[in-house]
């Protein structure tokens, strides 16, 4: 009687637990930011657009603060934003949703594989059986095949040795490198490709053919490091090909061409000692750019564009004449300009750079948010924006003028019910007579007649900068929220204000 009990009482539970954990009805007290409601508010992220322009896909993801846990959502609005609807309802999180099959159809991951519905998000059905699991995936052009991320084991554990010690949470380290910043280095990440049928994922081939190096680099890379040829022929992938010290004391990382059919590859970036990232194929196929930083063991270095012709092998820079940081390329579909983002005097811009080295600025100047990564959907550019008063929703920016217009209004109900803070921008005199941007955030109803307690936030790093990102790890309205005035200096080594300022 008691297991028959129990049996029962989890079949309830799990019959409970298979809705989706939806957006939270928050009714705010007083106008009064709290970190629940921080953290109860939606995270918009990730739109994709439909192949015909005429609609986004999109993740929205909702914390249960009880179960210490979020779950992921995919939603799919069209393009100037109406008919926003959440398409997917189950009590599991989706991520990297794409469109495949000409938009006919979305393929997303869950629980480490990958799924494919219908536009819908019905009927779905589970197209991977990846051993180890899934962490992200891309598909090629042509959508023949599929991309993906998989860790394999490199690291043993007591209880891999003596079983009998299967608690024992002791480890053996005998050189570089052990850990990467917040994680142990017990497994290394390959990435592979696989032919789809729109039904199965075939047998994976490991781009790296079982070497000890990581693709992409840990850890804080992912599948921006490789990109796929437009002709689904080729794979461009950035990686740091060095192990043990070597490995932990260099930057050196380079952009490999290789060639998905015999496995030949060559080192587009040969001779440049830097940082070289975030590899994009030019939609003429004939191109390839990335990001570079110029010296090898310095992390500080400037951010600059480089376009390489795949068969002659000639690298030209692009952001030479260009003060500031690049990030996010995306090529026009001519390919004769590449749209970027950039973190400039304090807000991240969206700016364009033609073959030339004319650039433009595409996102107004001033505007106190911080723009994405631009996706080029014909005179408009989707992407997403943020600011220290309110979490990313997804835009849509005009190219000819900047104008923009928000599209998701995941959010906008809750702010609507919060005391509203003030931001002022702040351009400090330096002991030496340069000018120091300093953010200035006060707390709602503020009194400039009474003194308040202050925060001063000096970033870390300290190679980055304090803009208009929106953080639940350091949320500058919420601390403003409980009565200070919050301080935002963009000192020295910060980015966002040139090199001789880094």
């Amino acid at each position: 009687m008691i297991a028959m009990a129990t049996v029962a009482a989890c079949a309830q539970k799990n019959e409970e637990t298979a809705v989706a954990l939806g957006k939270a009805d928050i009714k705010v007290e007083n106008g009064q930011f709290t970190p629940e409601i921080m953290h109860l508010m939606g995270k918009v992220s990730d739109p994709q657009v439909s192949p015909d322009g005429q609609k986004i896909l999109y993740g929205v993801s909702y914390t249960s603060i009880e179960e210490n846990k979020s779950y992921r959502h995919l939603f799919v609005m069209n393009v100037d934003g109406s008919d926003n609807h959440m398409i997917i309802n189950t009590d599991k999180s989706q991520a990297n949703a794409r469109w495949i099959d000409g938009g006919d159809r979305i393929a997303y991951l869950e629980d480490g594989q990958i799924w494919v519905c219908d536009a819908q998000g019905k009927n779905a059905v589970k197209v991977s059986e990846v051993e180890n699991g899934i962490s992200e995936f891309k598909m090629s052009p042509d959508g023949q095949y599929v991309m993906y991320i998989s860790d394999f084991k490199v690291a043993k554990k007591p209880v891999d040795i003596y079983p009998d010690l299967e608690k024992s949470s002791a480890r053996t380290i005998e050189g570089l490198m052990y850990r990467h910043w917040d994680h142990f280095v017990e497994n290394i990440p390959h990435t592979y490709f696989a032919k789809f049928d729109g039904k199965t994922l075939g047998e994976g081939t490991d781009i790296l053919a079982g070497e000890p190096f990581e693709l992409p680099t840990e850890p804080f890379g992912g599948l921006e490091q490789l990109c796929f040829a437009p002709q689904s022929h080729q794979i461009a992938y950035s990686c740091r090909k060095l192990t043990g010290r070597d490995y932990a004391f260099s930057t050196n990382s380079d952009i490999f061409i290789y060639n998905m059919e015999n496995g030949a590859e060559f080192n587009m970036s040969e001779g440049m000692m830097g940082y070289d990232t975030e590899p994009v194929f030019s939609p003429d196929d004939r191109k390839v750019a990335w990001l570079s930083m110029e010296r090898n063991g310095y992390e500080a270095d400037k951010v600059r564009i480089f376009v390489g012709e795949i068969v002659s092998g000639e690298r030209v820079e692009l952001t030479a004449n260009f003060k500031y940081n690049a990030s996010s390329l995306a090529w026009s579909p001519e390919s004769d300009a590449l749209y970027f983002s950039s973190e400039v005097e304090g807000v991240k811009e969206i700016w364009k750079v033609d073959l030339k080295g004319n650039f433009t600025r595409i996102t107004p100047q001033h505007e106190w948010y911080d723009f994405g990564t631009p996706i080029v959907v014909g005179d408009k550019l989707i992407t997403t924006n943020a600011s220290l008063m309110r979490p990313s929703e997804i835009v849509s920016i005009s190219i000819a003028d900047g104008s923009w217009c928000q599209l998701s209004h995941e959010n906008d109900d809750i702010l609507a019910q919060l005391a509203p803070c003030k931001v002022e921008e702040r351009w400090m005199t330096t002991t030496d007579n340069e000018l120091m941007l300093t953010w200035v955030v006060f707390p709602p109803e503020f009194d400039p007649a009474k003194k308040y307690p202050a925060i001063e936030m000096c970033t870390g790093g300290p190679q980055s900068a304090l803009t208009q990102g929106w953080s639940i790890r350091w949320n500058y309205r919420l601390m403003a929220s409980q009565g200070y005035i919050v301080i935002l200096p963009n000192r020295r080594g910060t980015t966002a204000f040139g090199q001789e300022w880094c």
